[in-house]
């Protein structure tokens, strides 16, 4: 082989290898940096209905999709998390109670930053009902040394519903 032609495939190879990398760094396989924490997480309740929205890092490579992760305390481990490819999430059923909420971008590299955490309250919706029964009870012999004499006592029921 002669050394223009040496040059000619090593050009060629070295082109292919770079088109090798263009096409896996675009692809996701590449890439070596986490994504940078999302920015401005904001969370509403309505009801039992939840809405989340933020904005996408905007340091480290690019996220491929989302976690948003709840926790019962602040910086608390996760007690449900949920996937999602958008910068907005609506959950619908959830339960009672104040949730501490934050999101993490995720690529090949792994699990990014987390965001601003924002508590969320979920407030009760349902009521308390107060039953009242009135239920007369034989308390012992009248003073009248007859018979017994039913007294009325009251009982509460306290249930919620």
């Amino acid at each position: 082989m002669t050394a223009a032609r040496r040059r000619t495939c090593w050009r060629i190879g070295m082109f292919l290898a770079s088109m090798l990398v263009l096409v896996l760094a675009r692809s996701g396989q590449a890439q070596s940096a986490l994504p940078g924490a999302p920015q401005n997480l904001t969370g509403r309740a309505l009801g039992t209905t939840v809405t989340f929205q933020w904005l996408a890092p905007t340091s480290g490579s690019p996220p491929s999709s989302y976690v948003v992760e709840a926790a019962l305390a602040p910086a608390g481990a996760a007690v449900a998390s949920l996937g999602v490819s958008e910068t907005s999430l609506v959950v619908p059923g959830v339960p009672l109670g104040v949730y501490f909420v934050r999101v993490r971008g995720l690529n090949g590299a792994g699990r990014g930053a987390a965001s601003n955490e924002v508590v969320v309250t979920v407030p009760g919706g349902g009521t308390v009902t107060l039953r009242l029964r009135l239920a007369a009870a034989n308390e012992g012999p009248s003073s009248d040394g007859i018979g017994a004499t039913p007294r009325p006592s009251i009982r509460a029921l306290l249930k919620a519903e």
